[in-house]
């Protein structure tokens, strides 16, 4: 009877210890399953307790600027004396970046970068090259670049490994008018040496000018 009883007893006692030790995995697996879910939520949401039926929640915002649309002529061609001298790119405003947005944007850098090709072909310069001679390293001529606009007429002296910021001047408007921003594109040339080509259609790549813009 004693063992009988004792054999009840440890029964219950097993079967206590088996139902604890299954709480004990389901509290786990449940709390593993809660890690995974908050490590999987990309913002997590922080629970604050009611007070006086009363809680807040504070929503933050950020935009998204992926659906800038805009466009720029992807080359341009431009004559230079082969004497030396001053040079214009397009003067009826061919040259723009034209504004597709539903809101105003903003040239915030542009990045002037040559191949190693137009490298060895042209030199950029800071410098007026108009009286200047023809350079004597192999090089078809060397330019003095600039860009501006309208309402920055200061612009920027082209130069590699150089950048410019503007501060005003570059915006273009959203809409279906007055949408354009005119890039006018001039220079100087130093006299160009005998590998200097003489027509458009043998034009020589100079320089690349890459134009970064974000939203007004």
């Amino acid at each position: 009877m004693v063992d009988e009883a004792m054999t009840s007893n440890n029964k219950k006692q097993l079967a206590t210890i088996k139902e604890v030790t299954n709480m004990k995995k389901k509290v786990l697996a449940t709390a593993v399953l809660t890690a995974a879910l908050a490590f999987g939520t990309a913002v997590p949401a922080f629970a604050e307790s009611f007070s006086n039926n009363s809680a807040d929640t504070k929503v933050s915002i950020f935009t998204d600027t992926s659906n800038i649309s805009a466009t720029l002529p992807l080359n341009l061609t431009v004559g230079a004396p082969a004497n030396g001298g001053a040079f214009t790119g397009p003067t009826d405003g061919t040259y723009k970046i034209v504004n597709n947005s539903a809101f105003d944007i903003k040239v915030e850098e542009v990045v002037a970068t040559q191949t190693t090709d137009a490298a060895s072909k042209w030199g950029l310069s800071s410098d007026n090259q108009a009286t200047a001679s023809a350079p004597s390293d192999g090089k078809i001529a060397t330019l003095q670049m600039k860009i501006a606009t309208t309402d920055d007429t200061t612009g920027w002296s082209v130069v590699t490994n150089n950048s410019f910021k503007p501060a005003t001047g570059w915006t273009v408007a959203a809409g279906a008018s007055n949408n354009e921003l005119a890039i006018a594109l001039s220079g100087t040339m130093s006299k160009a040496s005998s590998t200097a080509q003489n027509s458009a259609d043998k034009a020589v790549e100079a320089v690349k000018l890459t134009y970064k813009v974000s939203a007004a």
